[in-house]
């Protein structure tokens, strides 16, 4: 599918939503390079300042077993410079999530597995986290775990994540669907993810090199707080 979300891809993208609570998405050729790019900022950014912290856990009561990344939020670079295809990445994501909206918001249709329409708001600050090699992962959790995007939670509605790595011995991401199934799928060069960030159990395994990836947060419409601007055209 296509990474700018033209033609039938926003639709395949919000039924796989609706249906199994995550769609996959592999950008087109044309993206690579903006890709690769994205990558080699975030090695600038590792080698250059001490901008990155350790991953913390949003819900300290989560069961997740352990978080190992190390993460620094966009807003916090100020060379804007050095980030210009994470950022351009941002915007082709905000593209893609703002052409799904008319069928995220859709009532459920009968049989498909997944619980309220997405109603977005606003969106988080992008996070760059790496995972180093031999590192545990970051164990299994929800994101927004009562799911009304607007209340006593973080309002996460709609996580969507981007692998930066070329390829990865390990690190494979891993989502627990409702009804007991498990997708395990390994983090392709150029691959988003989009899963419900109210109700899917995801968790990332254990990589054998370094693992690099890109994740923004898309809020309920009742969230103001800690948000960034979510791009509309």
């Amino acid at each position: 599918m296509a990474f700018d979300g033209k033609g039938s891809v926003p639709f395949v993208v919000a039924a796989s939503l609706r249906r199994h609570g995550f769609a996959r998405v592999t950008v087109a050729s044309e993206w690579m390079t903006n890709f690769k790019s994205a990558r080699a900022e975030v090695d600038t950014l590792l080698k250059s300042a001490k901008l990155f912290a350790c991953g913390k856990l949003a819900n300290q009561s989560s069961q997740v077993a352990s978080r190992s990344d190390e993460i620094v939020w966009l807003n916090d670079i100020q060379d804007t410079a050095c980030m210009a295809s994470l950022r351009a990445l941002q915007r082709a994501v905000d593209r893609l999530v703002r052409r799904c909206e008319p069928w995220l918001g859709v009532s459920l249709i009968p049989g498909e597995r997944q619980c309220a329409p997405i109603v977005i708001g606003n969106r988080s600050d992008a996070m760059v986290a790496i995972y180093h090699a031999y590192g545990p992962g970051y164990g299994a959790n929800v994101n927004g775990p009562d799911g009304d995007g607007c209340g006593s939670d973080d309002g996460r509605l709609l996580t969507v994540l981007i692998h930066l790595n070329d390829a990865l011995r390990g690190g494979r991401f891993v989502f627990h669907e409702k009804y007991g199934s498990i997708v395990d799928v390994p983090p392709a060069a150029g691959t988003l993810f989009l899963f419900r960030s109210d109700t899917v159990i995801h968790e990332v395994c254990p990589s054998l090199v370094r693992r690099r990836a890109m994740t923004a947060w898309y809020m309920g419409s009742g969230t103001v707080a800690d948000s960034d601007t979510f791009a509309r055209e």
